[in-house]
């Protein structure tokens, strides 16, 4: 069985970066997973723009997200994920909200078997294609299910 393949969402980065306790969180822990090479992190070069756009405009999260520590989790995320370019050619319309369409054309393009989000548009989904779409603590739970046992 190969090892799963997955695009986070921007939110994802978003909830770890504003949580108190980051270290101790289910996004921590698929990014240990990721880094152990449990699974690949497909990771867009769009979430990285959106994570720094977001995080620079909206002024609730420009003051509790210093940029420095977008850069530092990028640094940390992006020795183990696989950067995708960016899309050339516009996603097409699959979600309620047009602004997700570009994760479900990512995990699709590049062979993800799960986009791992907390956005409820995305959710309602479901599955495209072959991609499941799936909350963190669901595909923790996936990859502890997988992990095969230590003797």
């Amino acid at each position: 069985m190969s090892a799963p393949r997955a695009v986070f969402d921007t939110n994802l980065f978003l909830s770890y970066l504003l949580s108190p306790a980051p270290a101790g969180s289910a996004v921590d822990a698929l990014f240990e997973a990721a880094a152990e090479g449990r699974f690949v992190l497909l990771m867009p070069i769009e979430v990285m723009i959106e994570l720094n756009t977001v995080a620079m405009l909206r002024p609730r999260l420009a003051h509790r997200i210093p940029q420095r520590l977008i850069e530092e989790l990028l640094r940390r995320v992006t020795t183990f994920a696989n950067v995708l370019p960016v899309a050339e050619e516009a996603p097409p319309r699959v979600c309620r909200d047009p602004d997700d369409d570009f994760l479900v054309a990512a995990a699709i393009l590049h062979g993800a078997s799960h986009l791992v989000t907390r956005d409820q548009d995305l959710l309602a989904l479901g599955a495209v294609f072959d991609v499941d779409i799936v909350a963190p603590v669901a595909f923790l739970a996936l990859l502890r299910r997988n992990r095969p046992e230590v003797e």
